[in-house]
């Protein structure tokens, strides 16, 4: 455009035909550039895992095809980048496509941050004309093949070492006794298929006139509280926070139940993913409330042992409310003494 007027300028200024027709043949030139720029017509899907781990490579699947009403209408390729929260950008040069075709794409990443994103990701087409004189660009939502929200978990590491703890009493579904091959007698029910011969109780049968089968009572195990404060030190407390979550999975793979507690929220979870979901949502923030501790304690029980993830040692409130609730043990971790 600049060398257009430019000679349109010099053609007058000299008086030249041959000048003008250059200046007109340059703007033409421009013109017809920025008309072929590539249109963008598209939709690209991405497929990923709805759950990740900071420091674990993953891949991400992307599919590109021509949108139905608006095909692609370029000889070029065009870059589309994607982004999503908690994800570095990704760049995919996508070829010129036609309508039934697709592009398919795989991009290895690596989780840096921890969190949770319910929101879908964005992507921005970016097209440049023939001669590279135009950019067109264009963004809009992404969409994914799957939930669009993701979660990444803590990074991996060392559960902590608990002491261990002997059961006490129990309410509700923590800790409580469950059937197993101990000494306590727990109850007859009839027999099933699978059930081994020495579980039977013969007398029992004698008198039913069937099979009936001795159950025993395995105890329960403590339930493990974990509470964080909101409190950072920095390269301490993501590094607490991960051997807390590895502790908590542990537990809950180990049968027992898990209690969490940060701010005002308590949450109790039995299963590995849930533990790790919670971890990777949790927020510094303010310290676990009393009245959230309170709850913790009562729903995790006697015995319980307790990990307090935070950048400075558990409050003497909060070691009252423990001792109180009868705490097993406290260990801290997270930049704490």
């Amino acid at each position: 455009m600049l060398l257009a007027v430019i000679l349109e300028l010099l053609g007058r200024v000299i008086n030249s035909t041959g000048v003008t027709i250059a200046a007109a043949a340059a703007l033409g030139a421009v013109i017809s550039d920025a008309l072929l720029t590539p249109g963008v017509g598209a939709r690209v899907r991405q497929r990923h895992s709805a759950r990740m781990t900071v420091g674990v490579p993953a891949a991400i699947t992307f599919t590109v095809e021509p949108h139905f009403r608006r095909p692609f209408r370029h000889r070029r390729p065009v870059v589309v980048t994607t982004r999503s929260l908690g994800l570095e950008p990704a760049r995919i040069v996508v070829p010129s496509l036609s309508a039934g075709q697709h592009a398919t794409a795989e991009w290895l990443t690596v989780p840096s941050q921890r969190g949770h994103w319910p929101k879908a990701s964005t992507m921005t087409f970016e097209s440049v004309s023939p001669l590279g004189g135009w950019v067109r660009r264009t963004s809009s939502p992404m969409r994914n093949q799957g939930s669009a929200s993701f979660w990444v978990h803590p990074a991996p590491a060392p559960p902590l070492q608990l002491p261990e703890s002997g059961g006490g009493d129990v309410e509700g579904m923590i800790g409580s006794a469950r059937v197993g091959f101990g000494m306590d007698f727990f109850g007859i029910r009839e027999w099933r298929s699978g059930d081994a011969a020495s579980t039977i109780h013969w007398r029992a049968s004698a008198r039913r006139g069937q099979l009936v089968v001795l159950e025993r009572e395995r105890p329960g195990r403590a339930a493990l509280v974990v509470a964080v404060d909101g409190i950072v030190a920095v390269g301490t407390w993501e590094h607490g926070l991960a051997r807390a979550a590895a502790t908590a999975v542990r537990a809950a793979r180990g049968g027992q139940a898990v209690v969490l507690v940060a701010e005002s929220a308590v949450a109790t979870v039995t299963r590995p993913r849930d533990v790790l979901d919670w971890f990777a949502a949790v927020r510094p923030a303010s310290g676990p409330a009393p009245t959230a501790v309170r709850q913790a304690f009562q729903r995790a029980g006697a015995g319980a042992a307790v990990v307090w993830v935070g950048a400075l040692a558990p409050s003497p409130q909060f070691l009252r409310q423990a001792r109180s609730a009868g705490a097993a043990a406290i260990v801290a971790t997270g930049g704490s003494t």
